[in-house]
Formats: structure tokens, C-alpha cells, sequence
């Protein structure tokens, strides 16, 4: 996907084709997981286009995500209320809500958190959370795993309860396994493990470390595969290796002005309008 002027633009990766989506910005931008179908987020505001810019649906919502396993279908939050596609579900008073890849969570206005499957004939009450009044809340789920944001509080349900986690949480984000999660608080990044893992190192279910702290602001994170994270710093673009048994191994992999970045096969670079592909063998 790139932004140009005004227009969202399709890049195919292997024939460097470029084709116009839509006339606007979105704020948002999610694929399908089966990669035919894009939502798009204008002016909560929702439209579900495919490859060739064909706009099939229109909703006014607070948030929209794809059915994991249908593409026709979309789970909306509307008024409080969960929506698929148009038709209103039982599932009322929610704040927020997110999909995993055989069930949906969900966070009710008195602060119990739900698990039920996604034709949602399934419901399980799994925690209750103190809800504050003016606070923002976002759920989150990989694997079973599932994390409550309160503004920038960070909880992980874990052994049956919600536990809240020392460190700040500014921006997360799942490893492409599902085992593991960094999150960045601004200028430290920390690695949390939400699986055993014996091989190369040890490390038990829900043990955390602190991977990185910078004296400079670090502005965003990404997964280059489940054990490298590449960075950015000022102009500097870093690449890390999570393994934590010694010294934690840095390198700088560029230094570019204005950057953002991102992994998807490979890693992309924006960097004052110009973008920049590379394919890393870690």
C-alpha cells in the first residue's frame, strides 16, 4: 500500500505494478487474511475494496476487522454493539472487542472480558477488569493470548487473571510465531514470552526482559522474523537480536531522515516519500 498526494495506491511487490485504490487517505489500512480483500478506514467511516479498487461495502463504525477465516465477512463495533457485516449480533455494551484466529474477545461496559467462538453461539466469561471512566481501552489476542491496553497501563491475562505488567506499553506487537510479544514504552523495548522455549535458550511462559533502553526516543518496532527486531532512532535504523544470554546484538542498518517502517517479507522503508525494499537473510 502507498500513499501518494491523495490517492492509496496498490504496489505489487514482484511486477512493481502500481495501481490507484481510492481518491482519499485512510486512516487505517487491514488486509484479509487471505490477502484478496482491503478495509479502509476513512472518517469512521469503513470500505471494503479488492485488488482492483472495487468498493463492496460501506459502514459508519468505531472499529472493523475481517472474519480470520471468511473475507466475507466483518466484525463491526457500531454503537456499543457488534455488527456482522449488517446484521446486529446479541453482543451489546461492548467497548472493545478483537478477533484471533478461531475466537473473538470482547470487553464489556462493566469490565468483564469474553471469549466466545466466531460464530458466537459460544460465550465464556474469562476475567472482570476496574474499568476507570475517562480511560481508553484496546484488547488484543494471538494464540489464545490476550492483553487489555488502559491508556498506557498493560495487562496480560495469565493463570486465569488479568495481571498488570510494570513497564508501559506505547506500541506492541506479536512475533510472527505467536510466542512471543515486544512492546516499546519509548525508550526501552521489552520481550515477553508467551510460550516455553527450550531451544538455543530457555525462557518460561510469561517471563519478560528488557531488551533495549536508549537515551534517544525510539519511535517505532517491528518483527523481522520471531527472533529479530529492526527499529528506528533519530535517523538511525537498528536491527536486534532478542537472544539475551550475553550482550544484546545491535547493529545499525541505515541512516535515513524521517523514516517509518515495516516487515511484511520484506522490510520496507518510508523515508521522506521515497520507499525502500530489502530482503534480509538473518
Amino acid at each position: 500500500i502507498l500513499e501518494t498526494g491523495s490517492q492509496l495506491n496498490l504496489l505489487d511487490m514482484e511486477t512493481r505494478k502500481k495501481s490507484l485504490l481510492i481518491d482519499k487517505i485512510p486512516k487505517s489500512v487491514q488486509f484479509s487474511t487471505d490477502s484478496q480483500k482491503i478495509l479502509l478506514e476513512i472518517e469512521n467511516n469503513y470500505l471494503i475494496s479488492n485488488l482492483s479498487g472495487q468498493l463492496s461495502q460501506y459502514v459508519r463504525a468505531e472499529k472493523a476487522v475481517f472474519h480470520p477465516q471468511n473475507s466475507n465477512i466483518v466484525f463491526y463495533l457500531k454503537d456499543k454493539t457488534i455488527f456482522q457485516n449488517e446484521e446486529q449480533t446479541t453482543l451489546e455494551n461492548i467497548k472493545d472487542f478483537t478477533v484471533d484466529r478461531n475466537a473473538i474477545y470482547y470487553l464489556d461496559g462493566s469490565g468483564s472480558i469474553f471469549k466466545n467462538n466466531l460464530s458466537l453461539t459460544a460465550q465464556e466469561k474469562i476475567s472482570d477488569h476496574s474499568l476507570e471512566k475517562n480511560s481508553d481501552y484496546h484488547l488484543m489476542a494471538s494464540n489464545n493470548n490476550v492483553f487489555l491496553k488502559e491508556d498506557s497501563a498493560f495487562y496480560f491475562f495469565h493463570s486465569g487473571s488479568l495481571q498488570k505488567e510494570k513497564q508501559e506499553a506505547k506500541q506492541w506487537e506479536f512475533s510472527p510465531d505467536n510466542k512471543k510479544i515486544c512492546f516499546l514504552n519509548g525508550h526501552e523495548i521489552w520481550v515477553m514470552f508467551l510460550e516455553e522455549k527450550k531451544e538455543q535458550f530457555f525462557k518460561q511462559a510469561g517471563e519478560k526482559y528488557l531488551l533495549i533502553r536508549l537515551s534517544e526516543k525510539i519511535n517505532n518496532i517491528s518483527w523481522l522474523n520471531s527472533d529479530y527486531l529492526v527499529f528506528n532512532t533519530g535517523d538511525k535504523i537498528k536491527i536486534a537480536e532478542i537472544d539475551d544470554r550475553d550482550k544484546i546484538n545491535v547493529i545499525d542498518l541505515i541512516d535515513l531522515p524521517e523514516t517509518k517502517i515495516s516487515f511484511q517479507q520484506k522490510l520496507f522503508i518510508l523515508s521522506k516519500n521515497i520507499l525502500y525494499t530489502s530482503s534480509l537473510n538473518l
